[in-house]
C-alpha cells in the first residue's frame, strides 16, 4: 500500500500504525494511549474542515440534499438536476441575462397599431 495523504494531513503509514495499537495483550495498559490517539484523529479531522477561530466551516466538495440559510458565500456553484444534469451558476445567471435583454428588446404593440392592422 502506497503512502498516500489524504486532505486530512493523515498517510496510510500512519492510521496503520494506529491501528496496531489495538492488541488485546495490552488492552488495559494502553487505553489511555488507545484513547489519546483516537482523539488525536478525531481533532484532526474536525479543525481540517472547521475553523474554530473564524467559527467557519470550509471544504472544496459537499453532497447536501437540503441547505436553509439566510447568507452563502460561495465561489463556483453548481447545481445538479433531478435528471442528474449538472448545471454552474455562472451558466444560469448568463442564460437568465441573455432572457432579460431579449425580453427588453421586445417592442410592444399599441392598441393603435393593433386597430390599424385589423383595418387594413
Amino acid at each position: 500500500m502506497s503512502d498516500t495523504q489524504n486532505n486530512n494531513g493523515l498517510t496510510d503509514e500512519i492510521f496503520r500504525k494506529i491501528c496496531t495499537y489495538f492488541s488485546v495483550k495490552n488492552f488495559i495498559s494502553d487505553l489511555p494511549r488507545l484513547l489519546n490517539e483516537a482523539m488525536k484523529l478525531i481533532y484532526m479531522c474536525i479543525t481540517k474542515f472547521y475553523s474554530i477561530d473564524e467559527d467557519k466551516i470550509k471544504c472544496n466538495k459537499a453532497d447536501i440534499d437540503y441547505i436553509n440559510a439566510t447568507t452563502i458565500v460561495t465561489q463556483n456553484l453548481t447545481f445538479r438536476g433531478t435528471n442528474g444534469t449538472v448545471y454552474r451558476y455562472e451558466d444560469i445567471v448568463s442564460r437568465l441575462s441573455q432572457l432579460e435583454n431579449r425580453l427588453d428588446n421586445i417592442t410592444n404593440i399599441t392598441r393603435e397599431q393593433i386597430d390599424r392592422i385589423i383595418r387594413s
